[in-house]
This record gives structure tokens, C-alpha cells and sequence, in this order.
């Protein structure tokens, strides 16, 4: 597939010898882009990687890294993102605090816990109490978080457990207010209908039974990455969702078609080559915090 793309002479324009458009003394001519499409298949832990390099590529990011504070709060997908910022593997299993695993919905023990990091001017600065530094940030500074749930509409929500919604419940209105940069880094595994309908019916004090922990949907507003996003941030490629699931290790994966420039896809295609085969992790059992897996109101046992 071809796509024309017009150059105008522009007035005192002198082409260079090494440019690709040399010739083009006319005052209109056309030069023939190749376009391309691939189809790619990411697992989850390989999205989170894709999506962990996006981010930190960001001017934002990147802008705030040298003079300013990044906040980067605990889930598995920050994980990765953390490792991409700073440089340096991490037991990415220890830096999360909920997340679901077979059982259903869980804890992370608190034992089992690295702390929050703040990157603060470029240096990495590990948090007893993220509140502090959430006072100390203003408009320019990033602030990120990963979600539980997104609907087509670029709307997420978050799990909450606690009666006073978490750490989130506290930093928002600062977020919000300072005009913070709020960035959800969020894989497409996490497609639902319509976060405002799951806010309505989700109430963690409502369950007569939940296998884990019961949770509620604080519904959240900001910069949503998405494999999606992280294509065209990194190769300047459009992708489309066309399918998702898989079996043997493939659960939760995604597929999607790239379209772009010869160049952009092929650099893209490479890349998802190198990331093929991430591993996956999660807490192990016996550092999980799971509630009565036959939950029901009071806490009595079935």
C-alpha cells in the first residue's frame, strides 16, 4: 500500500545534497511512503513491559526525572515501569500491594513489600509515608498509577479495599487540585464495559460472599497508556485491538494490527521480538494476605 505525499517549494528552500528529497525542484512533487501492517500478540507481562518503556520515554516523564518528582505507587505493572525509569531490575513481585491471582482479589503482605519510590530530581527516594511527598508536588511533577479496570471510553477505575479508599482516597484532591500529571498505565487485558455501571454495582461493604478480598471501583480521571498509546509514543505506529485471550500461558494476552511507515513497523516488530517471553510473577502463596475465600458478611466461615 502507497500513500502520496505532497512537498511544496518553499520560498529561499535550497535542498541538500543528502536530503531524500534532493530532486525535488518542482514546484509540486510527490514521494512514494511505503505503509505496512503487522499483526502482534503481546501476554501481559510482555504488554506491561511494552507499556513501562512508553512511559518512560514521555517528555513528561522524562522533564520531571531531571528537575522535578516522580511518584511512581505500588502495582505490578509500576513495577515495570520503575525498572524502565531507573535502569535497575527490581523484585518486581514485592512491588505491588493488591492484585489478583486464582484465589481472586488479594493483598500482598506487608512484610513482603518494598516501599513506594519517589524520584526526586533524578534520585530514588523510598517512602514510609507517600503523603508527604504528595504535599510537596505541584503542576509538572508525575504522579503514577495503574488501574484495574478501563472501559472504550478511556474511562478507569481502580480497586479499593479499604473503608477510606487507600492511599488514592488520600493524595487525589492534592493530584487534582496542583494539576499534577496523572498518569494510568493500563493494559488492554483490562477492558470492560462501562467503568460508571461497575462504580454503581461494585461495594465492598454490599457482598453477602466474595472469594478474596471485596473491593469497590474509585473511578479515576487521566492520561490512560495503553499498548495502544505506547505503540505510537515509542514507533509512531496506529494499532487496533482485534482480539484478546489465550490459553497456556496466554491468558489475558492481546492482538493487535500495527499500520505505519516501512521503518516504524519494522523497528516496532523488532522490538516486540526482544520482549517476547517476559516472565511472569506474582507474590507467592504463603506472603499473600487473602480474605476467608468463602467470604460472607460477618466474616463467618461456610
Amino acid at each position: 500500500m502507497y500513500e502520496k505525499e505532497e512537498i511544496s517549494k518553499r520560498k529561499g528552500y535550497k535542498p541538500k545534497a543528502n536530503r531524500r528529497f534532493a530532486d525535488c525542484y518542482s514546484k509540486h512533487c510527490c514521494v512514494e511512503v511505503i505503509k505496512m501492517k503487522a499483526q502482534i500478540t503481546l501476554t501481559p507481562p510482555e504488554s506491561k513491559r511494552l507499556i513501562a518503556r512508553a512511559v518512560s520515554k514521555m517528555e513528561e516523564v522524562k522533564s520531571a526525572f531531571q528537575k522535578g518528582i516522580i511518584l511512581i505507587s505500588l502495582s505490578s505493572t509500576n513495577a515495570y515501569i520503575l525498572e524502565e525509569i531507573i535502569g535497575i531490575k527490581i523484585k518486581k513481585e514485592k512491588y505491588c500491594s493488591g492484585f489478583i491471582a486464582q484465589e481472586g482479589t488479594c493483598a500482598n503482605s506487608s512484610r513482603n513489600m518494598l516501599k513506594e519510590v519517589a524520584i526526586i530530581d533524578g534520585i530514588v527516594n523510598y517512602l514510609d509515608d507517600a503523603r508527604e511527598i504528595i504535599k510537596r508536588m505541584n503542576n509538572g511533577d508525575v504522579f503514577i498509577k495503574s488501574a484495574n479496570a478501563l472501559d472504550h471510553n478511556g474511562h478507569a477505575g481502580v480497586f479499593v479495599g479499604d473503608s477510606d479508599s487507600g492511599e488514592l482516597g488520600i493524595v487525589i484532591g492534592h493530584i487534582y487540585a496542583r494539576k499534577i500529571t496523572f498518569l494510568i498505565p493500563t493494559g488492554l487485558e483490562k477492558l470492560i464495559l462501562n467503568i460508571k455501571d461497575a462504580y454503581e454495582v461494585a461495594g465492598q461493604m454490599e457482598y453477602s460472599y466474595s472469594l478474596g478480598y471485596p473491593v469497590s471501583i474509585f473511578p479515576i480521571e487521566g492520561r490512560v497508556i495503553t499498548e495502544i498509546d505506547s505503540l505510537r509514543i515509542l514507533f509512531n505506529t496506529t494499532a487496533t485491538l482485534i482480539g484478546a485471550g489465550g490459553i497456556g500461558g496466554a491468558e489475558g494476552s492481546v492482538t493487535l494490527v500495527l499500520e505505519g511507515k516501512e521503518n516504524n513497523i519494522s523497528e516496532a516488530f523488532e522490538y516486540i521480538k526482544s520482549i517476547k517471553h517476559e516472565k511472569t510473577f506474582c507474590p507467592s502463596q504463603n506472603k499473600r494476605e487473602i480474605m476467608n475465600l468463602n467470604y460472607s458478611k460477618g466474616g463467618d466461615d461456610e
